[in-house]
């Protein structure tokens, strides 16, 4: 995709993130089960918890990736993607 900041109705979006968390001095993988994510325009349109991705990041040793995959909905505006954890 040309521009992909610009999300287009009914677009397939995938979404990862790598968290890491430093204990000790050293950076290790986060895990958890319930990291929250939220596309909204005003209100939020997804509100859902991102799912692990395999074993861990491709970009990083130290990180877990996490994943959502969804369609954008059929609506033209603003969207924002918010993790608040």
């Amino acid at each position: 995709m040309a521009n992909p900041e610009n999300y287009k109705i009914e677009d397939n979006v995938e979404l990862y993130m790598d968290l890491e968390l430093k204990m000790n001095g050293k950076w290790q993988p986060f895990h958890t089960n319930d990291l929250p994510m939220q596309f909204i325009m005003l209100d939020p349109f997804y509100q859902v918890t991102m799912h692990k991705d395999g074993e861990g990041s491709t970009h990083s040793k130290t990180a877990q990736t996490y994943a959502y995959k969804f369609r954008t909905p059929q609506r033209l505006g603003i969207f924002s993607f918010v993790v608040d954890y």
